[in-house]
Parts: structure tokens; C-alpha cells; sequence
């Protein structure tokens, strides 16, 4: 159905909200550890 389909692009949506901020906060842990 619609609904279903929207949820569950919503749901990837948010899936892959999450693996960019992990992805970023890993990039912010590399630079910390080039600067030392």
C-alpha cells in the first residue's frame, strides 16, 4: 500500500541519517588523532 511504501522510505530516511552522522563522527575522531 501507499502508506507502507512512505514508511518505509521514512524509515530509510532515518537509516540513513544516522550512517552519515556516524560516518562524520568518525571523520572528527581521524583528525583528532592527525593533529596529535
Amino acid at each position: 500500500s501507499k502508506r507502507e511504501k512512505k514508511r518505509g522510505e521514512e524509515w530509510q530516511g532515518l537509516l540513513f541519517e544516522y550512517l552519515v552522522q556516524e560516518r562524520n563522527g568518525a571523520g572528527r575522531k581521524n583528525v583528532k588523532n592527525m593533529k596529535q
